[in-house]
């Protein structure tokens, strides 16, 4: 059970929450672990464009790793619809760390590239990764 700070004003002090319920579920353990997972990047890449969810870091990770994938492709590994999807390689576009380039078998189907600030950016995304892993060991 969570406590009450004695010198919070009456209306802002916590309410008491029983956890209990929850420590047993694994999907309870894993969706806080991924909210930490994602507040961690979130702070790392505050000042970036790659800043306010992970949505954004994860498909420039997807683009470095397989260059020329579609947008639709990358919609069903994230599990996102096609507007989500378009807001985000929209964004990344504008910020200049991705390209569309029309393929040449498929004149309908666009490649997402790396430009070389989103070259940089997933260099960046990779060294906080390997901090966070570094981290994460140390403390177990």
């Amino acid at each position: 059970m969570s406590t009450i700070r004695a010198d919070a004003p009456p209306d802002t002090r916590p309410v008491p929450v029983d956890l209990s319920v929850l420590t047993d579920l694994l999907s309870f353990h894993v969706r806080m672990l991924s909210l930490e997972v994602n507040r961690a990047y979130d702070r790392a890449f505050v000042e970036t464009p790659l800043a306010g969810g992970t949505g954004k870091l994860t498909t420039l990770m997807l683009i470095a790793t397989n260059p020329g994938i579609s947008q639709g492709q990358i919609g069903t590994v994230l599990s996102k619809d096609r507007p989500a999807m378009v807001r985000i390689i929209d964004h990344l576009e504008r910020e200049g760390l991705v390209v569309r380039t029309r393929a040449a078998q498929e004149r309908r189907r666009y490649g997402l590239f790396l430009t070389a600030p989103g070259a940089r950016q997933h260099r960046a995304l990779h060294a906080h990764r390997g901090a966070l892993r570094t981290k994460r060991s140390s403390a177990c």
